[in-house]
């Protein structure tokens, strides 16, 4: 058998460096998924059971019946509040980006400038940061659990 040229050699070693990366990522995704769905099947009694349990032992569908047939869960009311809030935060957020958008390409203001760079650094600031000062901020302000907030 030949000596491997350099090419081969090259396309061998990023094929191992693309899955040494990939497959991690990968895992870090399929892993809460199958959990998900292995809870979703499992009784309700045996989900919180130790050593977790990665196929469910009696699969049941009670889970999901409990769900559409249990009148103290109002499903239909919070899909309607998820549908509210996003529709309307949607719209607000498209007209003013919208506004916003014209006013930066078209317009020649003092501060343009420094504005769109500051925008342009407020969207490399993760959401994960601002989490939790957002809660501070509509807990101060009384407005958790409002469609105010």
């Amino acid at each position: 058998m030949a000596a491997l040229n350099y090419a081969q050699r090259r396309k061998i070693r990023d094929s191992i460096l693309f899955w040494a990366i990939l497959l991690p990522l990968a895992i870090t995704v399929i892993v809460p998924l199958w959990y998900l769905t292995d809870m979703a099947f499992t009784p309700e009694q045996n989900q919180l059971s130790w050593p977790i349990s990665w196929l469910p032992q009696s699969p049941t569908l009670a889970n999901f019946f409990r769900i559409f047939s249990d009148g103290t869960l109002p499903l239909a009311r919070w899909f309607g509040n998820s549908v509210l809030v996003a529709t309307v935060g949607t719209l607000v957020v498209l007209f003013l980006s919208s506004l916003s958008a014209y006013a930066f390409a078209r317009l020649e203001f003092p501060g343009r400038d420094f504005l769109f760079s500051m925008l342009i650094f407020s969207l490399m600031i993760p959401g994960a940061v601002t989490l939790i000062p957002a809660f501070l901020l509509l807990r101060d302000l009384h407005l958790l659990d409002t469609y105010q907030a």
